[in-house]
């Protein structure tokens, strides 16, 4: 994907903390590894060779799912960034179609389900819709 150099950004989204020197070798040299989620525990990294030398950026991501301190204070709280996604979206500056693999009416909602239940094979997202139920 990457024609043989490392990717400019990675996305690290997992509980596993062991996953972050896989993150740092597929980062390009000056890439930048984003730790979201929670990956609790201690991992251990060869800073000089695989982080210094190379120029990566690591940062990490986590907001609470409650308000309270320190988290509500953060310039991009959850209601603030699903507001700007769907603003995005609404100027066509973030494009999604590409990722609804199917769009049905509501009253499909249960094969959808039996689909998601069978696992990942087949679909990506799904649109229920229900201007029929209006």
């Amino acid at each position: 994907a990457t024609n043989g150099n490392g990717a400019r950004a990675v996305f690290m989204a997992t509980r596993t903390p062991q996953v972050l020197p896989d993150c740092m070798r597929a980062a390009d040299n000056g890439g930048t590894i984003a730790i979201t989620g929670s990956a609790p525990g201690p991992v251990e990294l060869e800073t000089q060779v695989d982080l210094l030398r190379r120029e990566l950026t690591i940062f990490g991501t986590y907001q609470a799912f409650y308000p309270h301190e320190p988290y509500h204070k953060f310039q991009w709280p959850r209601p603030r960034n699903r507001e700007y996604v769907i603003e995005l979206m609404a100027r066509r500056q973030l494009r999604v179609d590409h990722l609804i693999s199917h769009r049905v009416p509501y009253t499909e909602a249960p094969n959808m389900y039996a689909m998601i239940e069978q696992g990942p094979a087949g679909w990506l997202a799904i649109v229920l819709d229900w201007t029929e139920a209006r």
